[in-house]
């Protein structure tokens, strides 16, 4: 909303700018619009499980929003991967001497992505053993005991037991 309200504001000033410059917060909009979606689609896995339409729409919209937010986090709100800086695939100007620290940033901010839309995904469609109904599969039924009764007494050959029920209680 505050992206869609900036370029309401910036509509009215009458400022001149360049096409980037104008749609900027419209296209910043769209990575918080694909995150929406991400969760959206996940809500119609969750209210229709058998559908295929509400996965495949998951996975393609959790891929989009990756890449998107990854794209824009890099390019435009950490002005990195700029290929003509004297750092490589980074900016001129760095606040750290290390240029590993960038690329780690990077990869961490990746892998953050990734592991929430995978927080998303239903454990059944994980695995091929269960079937696709949208509720997380039942643990396995115990085996049952190899002996049925109660136990007859001590093991054999152990001097030590219980000791024997009396019969009058």
């Amino acid at each position: 909303m505050q992206c869609l309200r900036r370029i309401r504001d910036e509509w009215t000033q009458r400022l001149r700018k360049r096409f980037l410059e104008k749609w900027v917060h419209v296209l910043n909009s769209g990575k918080y619009t694909s995150s929406l979606l991400v969760v959206a689609a996940r809500m119609a896995m969750f209210h229709w499980p058998d559908s295929g339409v509400a996965y495949r729409f998951f996975i393609v919209m959790a891929g989009i929003s990756a890449t998107y937010g990854c794209a824009w986090d890099f390019y435009m709100d950490w002005g990195l991967l700029q290929p003509r800086s004297k750092n490589v695939m980074l900016r001129d100007k760095l606040q750290l001497s290390y240029h590993s620290v960038y690329f780690g940033s990077m990869l961490l901010n990746l892998v953050l992505r990734l592991t929430w839309i995978g927080t998303l995904i239903p454990a059944n469609h994980l695995d091929d053993n269960y079937p696709d109904t949208g509720r997380p599969p039942l643990e396995p039924p115990l085996e049952p005991p190899l002996e049925s009764g109660p136990p007859s007494g001590p093991p054999s050959g152990l001097p030590f037991g219980p000791p024997p029920l009396d019969p009058k209680y």
